[in-house]
């Protein structure tokens, strides 16, 4: 991996720190700004160190200490921290430790959270240019698509407002003209509804369709069989990566049957996958 890609991530993480730190949810202030400091220190020490391994090391390191924020131990005190942000300097420091499926994992658990967050939706697709050229990947939306899924003002929340306000202001229209059949309000009423229309169809687009079923592949080399059984045959050419997103679809055991994203199934353990909604271990 060049040095510019994990610089330029460390970049976007401290512009996101201020961020993590006033999350919805928090650790003791005390507890939060040294694990915080801890983990960043990890991140900047990986980048300035020549010796390979001891730099895989210290970005695994500071991946561990960024997902503390988010999951404290028994030792800790407060609640965890759990936004996009802190997501993406997960991400951020499980691809400087070559940990693919755990970079993919984070980003797309902080596009969960913030759909349109521009640092998770870039890293993730920079990541998956890293897999294998024969893995089916998810489609890449088109700009056309992408357009039309952002917020219209400066966020989904505010679109809604507007929306709602639109709405009251149709129906006041309404009820005017039917009052007083005066050709302004008749005007009035065309021009709310329009608004109130085009707004409900915008906030229509911005809800892309998720798979609550989707996971990722955490674990290097995993075999992708024909059956529920470790003595079936492989299915595909090779085992899959780390990184490979699919869904699940069925449970046998300690087996589960996943989709991936050409539409063909397959069985791998349960153990080697982790669910994008599941918890942040």
């Amino acid at each position: 991996m060049s040095n510019r890609i994990v610089n330029w991530c460390y970049v976007g993480m401290l512009g996101g720190i201020t961020l993590v730190c006033s999350g919805s949810y928090a650790m003791e202030p005390a507890n939060t700004e040294k694990v915080l400091r801890e983990a960043i220190d990890e991140y900047q020490s990986a980048m300035e160190s020549t010796d390979r391994d001891e730099r895989l090391e210290r970005f695994y390191q500071s991946e561990l200490l960024f997902r503390k924020l988010c999951q404290p131990g028994e030792s800790d005190f407060g609640i965890p921290i759990n936004n996009p942000d802190l997501q993406v300097n997960i991400g951020n420091a499980a691809l400087g430790a070559e940990r693919l499926g755990s970079a993919i994992l984070a980003y797309r658990r902080a596009l969960i959270m913030q759909p349109t967050h521009h640092r998770a939706g870039q890293n993730l697709a920079h990541v998956r240019t890293l897999l294998p050229a024969w893995l089916p990947k998810p489609e890449v939306d088109s700009i056309i698509a992408a357009t039309f899924r952002l917020p219209l003002f400066s966020s989904g929340i505010v679109d809604q407002w507007i929306a709602i306000v639109c709405f009251l202001l149709a129906s006041t229209a309404v009820g005017l003209r039917l009052a007083y059949p005066h050709r302004g309000f008749t005007v009035a009423v065309w021009i709310t509804l329009s608004l109130w229309i085009s707004l409900m169809g915008l906030l229509g687009f911005s809800k892309p369709p998720f798979d609550a079923n989707l996971a990722v592949v955490v674990v290097p080399e995993v075999i992708a069989r024909s059956a529920d059984s470790s003595n079936a045959p492989s299915s595909l050419p090779g085992p899959l990566p780390a990184g490979t997103e699919l869904s699940m679809m069925e449970q046998r055991g300690d087996w589960l049957r996943v989709r991936l994203f050409d539409s063909s199934d397959v069985w791998v353990t349960r153990s080697s996958i982790t669910p994008v909604l599941g918890d942040t271990k």
